[in-house]
């Protein structure tokens, strides 16, 4: 009797022009024939005999990509078995953990695109998982839970990656708009909550001596109870080995979230990547000449580790490097420019942002520019050198296609580190194509530069091409100490919200979302007013003679106004007003400091705004939990103020 893995069923999508290696199971000695057919026209041939256990191994060449379907017949002599409705295209592994896993039915838009893909054929295997408490297999399985599942069933096809279904559309459509008539489909394997090790193979543990106290011992194997999904080789047995014999264009990653847990695992990341690409390349690359790339998603930004502000930039460096060192094989897509857009029945929070869509459409971008011969960026922008010129780092970036830009014409997400260690929001010049000019107000001798590295910081806006500028902080190379960058929202009147992420670390019930960035003090409100200054202002509006507004302490957003020398901002109605600053400080042994600095000076009144600078420099030691802007009425009749302009001048 033949017995097939379920990767070898009617329905399937194949990788075409490449070998086919049909596994499975017959009695003991059996002579075995396979061939693929169309139309009665057979493309392929092959035969081979049972070995004494009853495996077998029929090794097809699959012909050229067609929409037009085959079929494949397997016989013994005495049984034969017709796999039908088989299709030969573009194939892709879909890997990784939770967002790369996300399913369509996740995402808001999943009603149009399901109604995009009608007639397109797309065809995904989804390998079914077991519960995180499962009994998973110690050693390398042939066959698993799974099936081919193509888009007109669209409630099969619901349940498969959202990132990895808009990849497929957007390449079918490119194949298509060029005269080519490619099926594309993808290997749907990935699990939420797994780290790397789980995806590895065993030899991968026994062949490099750093990584062999990470693979699980035999003894305690599924002694884990919630934790066993989580023990080394556990998903590779059981999901991907099931599927050798096929082969594939490379590899879709999505996964990291999971290894920022624990300094060692995190710095042993990158080589257990490499060791990944290279053990699926030799069972599933069609040849040697084929580069077998792994496409990675880099990591959103969020709170996974409490005590490391820019872990997330640490991680994220692994993608860049590896981009860097062998551009053939390994690539990344940046996404820290991304909004996060959350599911409401995922915990009301981004940890699973629901813009899969698009970043499947960026996935594509690349792969189409990188193995399909589409003309365009083959990488996202990296930096590859800063250098000071006096007060100035002259930044210069690799991958820049059409070249730098801003979006919408403001900075964010940048820093300048000074002379005393505090990164700055800088400012910058783009020159040209590929180089930015960058500097912070205050910092005579800036040190280092950091560009989204920030585990809070979201919507940045450095772009280059068709892609975000890959995060960077060039400390990193130089240091080993966790690197703080503090964003400070309160500096940016483009938006009146902030990506925040409380004090509440617990995984079901962490409060995230967009806060305000400022609060009005008790009598007044406040709005935001293009008109008063002629662009964007804080207008805050009084009852009485005393009014304000106030910003307060996040995580990751620390008041760290003692790394500064001064706070200036620019005030309309500043002359009828006598303007201070309010700090609050952390309460200590049962008692709370508040703090009133007076205005140090003031500028040239010019149409009703005039600059107003508070001095810093004596600031006591501690931590600042609240900054008021108060004002009160001096003259005049109208309680109105309306700032913009806030600056900080570092300390030198």
């Amino acid at each position: 009797m033949i017995v097939l893995p379920k990767i070898f069923a009617s329905g399937a999508l194949y990788l075409h022009s490449s070998p086919l290696e049909i596994r499975g199971s017959a009695d003991a000695g059996a002579a075995l024939s396979a061939r693929i057919l169309r139309g009665g026209e057979v493309l392929a041939e092959a035969s081979a005999v049972a070995d004494a256990e009853g495996a077998f191994v029929l090794p097809l060449r699959t012909p050229s990509a067609s929409l037009l379907p085959s079929e494949i017949e397997i016989s013994d002599g005495r049984q034969t078995l017709t796999l039908t409705d088989i299709l030969f295209g573009e194939l892709w592994f879909a890997a990784g953990q939770s967002n790369m896993s996300a399913v369509n039915v996740w995402q808001p838009e999943w009603r149009e695109m399901l109604a995009s893909l009608s007639g397109k054929a797309i065809r995904a295997f989804s390998s079914a998982n077991l519960p995180h408490d499962g009994e998973y297999p110690i050693d390398p399985v042939d066959d698993t839970s799974g099936s081919w599942v193509g888009v007109e069933n669209g409630d099969k096809f619901g349940q498969v990656s959202a990132l990895a279904t808009a990849f497929s559309s957007e390449l079918y459509e490119y194949f298509c708009k060029n005269g080519n008539e490619i099926p594309v489909g993808f290997l749907n394997c990935n699990h939420g909550g797994t780290n790397i090790e789980t995806w590895l193979p065993r030899e991968v543990f026994d062949g490099i001596e750093e990584l062999r106290h990470l693979a699980q011992d035999r003894e305690n194997w599924n002694q884990k109870g919630g934790e066993n999904y989580h023990q080394s080789c556990g998903h590779y047995n059981l999901n991907t080995h099931p599927l050798l014999g096929v082969k594939a264009r490379g590899m879709l990653w999505y996964q990291g979230e999971s290894n920022l847990w624990g300094e060692q695992r995190r710095s042993l990341y990158g080589k257990m990547l490499v060791a990944l690409r290279e053990s699926y390349a030799a069972r599933f690359s069609p040849s040697e000449d084929d580069a077998f790339p792994i496409i990675c998603s880099q990591i959103f930004p969020w709170q996974y580790r409490e005590e490391s502000d820019a872990c997330i930039g640490y991680f994220n460096r692994i993608f860049t490097d590896l981009a860097k060192a062998d551009p053939i094989r390994y690539a990344f897509v940046p996404l820290c420019d991304l909004s996060p857009i959350w599911h409401y029945h995922l915990h009301n929070h981004p940890i699973h942002p629901t813009h899969k869509y698009a970043l499947g459409a960026r996935f594509a971008t690349l792969v189409l520019n990188r193995t399909y011969g589409r003309r365009g960026e083959t990488a996202a922008a990296t930096l590859r050198s800063c250098v000071r010129y006096g007060d100035r780092l002259r930044l210069t970036f690799d991958h820049v296609g059409s070249g730098l830009r801003l979006r919408d014409g403001v900075l964010r997400g940048l820093y300048v580190r000074s002379e005393k260690g505090a990164y700055t929001p800088a400012k910058c010049k783009i020159e040209g194509k590929r180089v930015l000019w960058v500097w912070a107000d205050g910092v005579k001798s800036p040190r280092h530069a950091a560009y989204a590295v920030s585990t809070h910081e979201v919507e940045l806006t450095l772009l280059a091409g068709d892609f975000a500028v890959a995060p960077f902080c060039t400390e990193f190379s130089e240091v080993t100490r966790n690197v703080t960058v503090n964003r400070k929202a309160w500096l940016d009147l483009s938006r009146d919200g902030e990506f925040v992420i409380a004090r509440n670390f617990s995984d079901q019930n962490r409060d995230a979302g967009y806060r305000p960035v400022f609060y009005p003090c008790e009598g007044s409100e406040l709005c935001f007013d293009p008109v008063s200054t002629g662009r964007r202002g804080l207008a805050l509006h009084g009852t009485g003679e005393r009014f304000g507004a106030y910003t307060v302490s996040r995580v990751g957003a620390a008041l760290d106004l003692q790394n500064y020398a001064s706070l200036s901002l620019s005030v309309y109605n500043a002359e009828q007003l006598a303007p201070t600053l309010i700090l609050e400080y952390a309460e200590k042994e049962g008692k709370q400091m508040t703090l009133t600095l007076p205005v140090a000076s003031r500028g040239e009144a010019h149409w009703g705004r005039q600059t107003v600078t508070f001095d810093l420099t004596e600031l006591p030691l501690g931590e600042i939990t609240k900054m008021t802007f108060a004002f009160k009425r001096v003259s005049g009749t109208v309680s109105l103020a309306v700032i913009d302009g806030i600056s900080l001048v570092a300390r030198c």
